[in-house]
C-alpha cells in the first residue's frame, strides 16, 4: 500500500462527509449535484433510455421546482450562537507557553478561537485533529486539521495496556505555484511515526518523494517519544471516527428535498392540465390555448377537452415532507441537548439512545486542547505531571448561565474590601460561575489590582 493510503474507517465515512458539505452548502450546493440527490422520474428515464429523448429542460424544471430545506446549516448556527458566549477558563502557569492564551494557531488566532474551531467541526463532522508544533523560530502553535485531512493513523500498545498513536498521516493543500493571485493547489503528506521510541516527521509530495525527513527533539534535545497529535471527536477523543452527530437531520432534509420536487411537480401539473383535441387534423388543429381564445372544430367528430390529474397523492406526500420535517427537528433538539433542571440520572435516562450531544462535543473539545498545552509542555521541558499541573483549559458545561444578583452584590462587596479581586467578581458575571483559585493566586490578583484586604 502506499503513503496515501486511507484508513477503512475514512473510506465508510467520507461519502458522509461530503454529504454534509454539500447540506452545509445549501440550497445550490444540493442542485448542484444533480441526480446524485435528485433522481430523475421514471417517465423522464423512459423517454431518454427507450425513445432518445432530450429530457434536461424537463429535469431542470422540475429540479428548480424542488425545495432543499437549510435545517442543517441553521442547526449549526443556533447550536454555534449558544457555544460562542461560553467562556473557557485557561490557566498557562509556564512562562514558555504564556502566549499560547492570545496566539495560539498557525493563523495566529487565540486558544477560545482554536475551541471554537474544534466545537463547529464536530458539531459538523464528529471529528478534528489538533497538532501540537513548534515553528521555526521555536513558538508553540497548534495546527487544526478537518476530518478529510487526517487519512490514515496506527495504534500500537506501548506497554501496560496502554495504546498510543504509532502512524499518523495528514494531507496538507498548499499553493500549486508561485502565482500570488492563484488559488489552484496540490497535495503533500504529514507523515509521523514512531521509530525506535522517537517520533520522526516526513513530508512527502503529491507523488510520495520525501521533501525533508527528521526525529523530533523536546527541550534540551530530549527525543519526543509520542505524535503530539490529539483527535477530537463528538462522543470522545479516540481516533475511531465518530458518526456525525447532524447525520439523521441531513439525511431527512435531503428526503425532504426529493419528496418536494414530486410535491411541487404535482401541484404544477394540477394547475396546468393538459388540452387534448380528437378527431382534428394536426395541420388544422389550434395548438394555442387560453381564457380569451376560442376553438373552432371544423371536422364532424371533432372533439376537445382537458386531461386532468386527481392530484390524489399530493396529500401523501404533503404529510411524507411533514414527517421528515419532524424527524429533522427531533435529532436536531437531541443533538442540541444542554439540560435544565434534570437530575444527572433522568438526563442519563432520557439521552440512552443518543450517540453526541453538544454537550459531549464541547466537553472533548475543550479537553482536546487542553490536550495539546500538555503535549507542548512536555516538548518544552515539563514532566507530564507538571504539565497536567500548570496547563488546563476548561469550559463550564451549563450553557443556562444564571447570575444570582445577591452573590453578585456580596462579590462587590467583597472586592470593595478587598477580600476577593474584581477579576473574580467579572469572571462570575460572564459565567455565572465562582472561579475555583487556590488562597495565594487570588491574594496576588487582589495585590495586582492594588486593593488590600486591611
Amino acid at each position: 500500500m502506499g503513503f496515501d493510503t486511507k484508513h477503512p474507517e475514512y473510506v465508510r465515512t467520507a461519502a458522509e462527509w461530503r454529504m454534509m458539505d454539500d447540506a452545509l452548502g445549501g440550497e445550490a450546493a444540493v442542485k448542484g449535484r444533480g441526480t446524485e440527490y435528485l433522481p430523475m422520474t421514471a417517465g423522464m428515464v423512459n423517454a431518454k433510455n427507450t425513445q432518445g429523448i432530450d429530457v434536461s429542460a424537463l429535469y431542470r424544471a422540475y429540479k428548480l421546482r424542488s425545495q432543499y430545506p437549510e435545517w442543517v446549516r441553521d442547526a449549526v448556527r443556533s447550536m454555534m450562537g449558544m457555544v460562542s458566549r461560553m467562556k473557557p477558563r485557561v490557566t498557562i502557569d509556564y512562562g514558555r507557553l504564556k502566549s499560547m492564551e492570545h496566539d495560539a494557531t498557525a493563523d495566529g488566532y487565540p486558544l477560545h478561537q482554536l475551541f471554537l474551531r474544534a466545537v463547529q467541526a464536530n458539531i459538523k463532522k464528529g471529528r478534528f485533529g489538533l497538532l501540537a508544533d513548534v515553528d521555526a523560530a521555536g513558538r508553540p502553535f497548534v495546527a487544526a486539521y478537518e476530518a478529510e485531512a487526517v487519512i490514515n493513523w496506527k495504534v500500537s500498545a506501548v506497554g501496560s495496556g496502554r495504546v498510543d498513536l504509532s502512524l499518523l498521516v495528514l494531507r496538507e493543500a498548499v499553493p500549486a505555484g508561485d502565482d500570488e493571485f492563484s488559488h489552484e493547489t496540490k497535495n503533500e503528506y504529514l507523515v509521523y511515526r514512531i521509530v525506535d521510541g522517537v517520533c520522526v516527521a516526513e513530508r512527502l509530495d503529491g507523488e510520495g518523494n520525501t521533501l525533508w525527513v527528521h526525529p523530533l527533539q523536546a527541550d534540551g534535545g530530549r527525543p519526543l517519544d509520542f505524535i503530539p497529535f490529539v483527535f477530537c471527536g463528538a462522543t470522545d477523543n479516540a481516533p475511531d471516527v465518530d458518526v456525525l452527530p447532524l447525520a439523521t437531520m441531513m439525511k431527512s432534509a435531503l428526503q425532504y428535498y426529493r419528496l418536494s420536487a414530486d410535491y411541487f411537480q404535482e401541484l404544477h401539473l394540477t394547475a396546468h392540465p393538459q388540452p387534448v383535441i380528437t378527431g382534428q387534423d394536426l395541420e388544422t388543429a389550434n395548438m394555442v390555448t387560453g381564457p380569451m381564445l376560442a376553438w373552432s372544430l371544423p371536422n364532424e367528430g371533432a372533439r376537445a377537452f382537458y386531461l386532468e390529474i386527481s392530484g390524489a397523492g399530493i396529500e401523501a406526500k404533503r404529510v411524507a415532507m411533514e414527517a421528515q420535517k419532524n424527524a429533522a427537528l427531533e435529532a436536531g433538539a437531541r443533538v442540541m441537548d444542554v439540560g435544565g433542571n434534570e437530575s444527572g440520572a433522568a438526563r442519563m435516562a432520557r439521552q440512552n439512545d443518543q450517540y453526541a450531544t453538544l454537550r459531549s462535543i464541547v466537553k472533548n473539545s475543550a479537553e482536546a486542547v487542553e490536550q495539546c498545552l500538555r503535549y507542548l509542555g512536555v516538548w518544552f521541558g515539563l514532566s507530564a505531571e507538571e504539565a497536567d499541573e500548570v496547563l488546563k483549559f476548561s469550559v463550564d458545561l451549563d450553557f443556562e448561565k444564571t447570575i444570582d444578583t445577591a452573590m453578585l452584590q456580596q462579590l462587590f462587596s467583597a472586592a470593595q474590601l478587598g477580600m476577593v479581586s474584581p477579576e473574580t467578581v467579572w469572571d462570575y458575571l460572564q459565567t455565572g460561575q465562582i472561579p475555583e483559585r487556590g488562597w495565594d493566586d487570588e491574594q496576588g490578583r487582589i495585590l495586582g489590582a492594588g486593593l488590600t484586604n486591611g
